[in-house]
């Protein structure tokens, strides 16, 4: 599993632990699954400034 960080554009910011985490174009959300692929969270893009791992930054589009 994988501690992500989403960040709001007002400047909160929320912890994810999940194996991994997706955008969805159509849907317009961040949506993080588990190990076996089932999703645990969606995050609506709306507000969010970018999600962070110790890899890589994911902005919306």
């Amino acid at each position: 599993m994988n501690n992500y960080l989403i960040r709001f554009d007002d400047g909160t910011s929320q912890n994810v632990q999940a194996a991994c985490v997706e955008y969805s174009y159509d849907e317009s959300v961040f949506r993080f699954r588990d190990g076996d692929g089932k999703a645990i969270a969606w995050v609506p893009s709306l507000n969010v400034h970018c999600v962070t791992d110790s890899k890589a930054t994911a902005q919306r589009p």
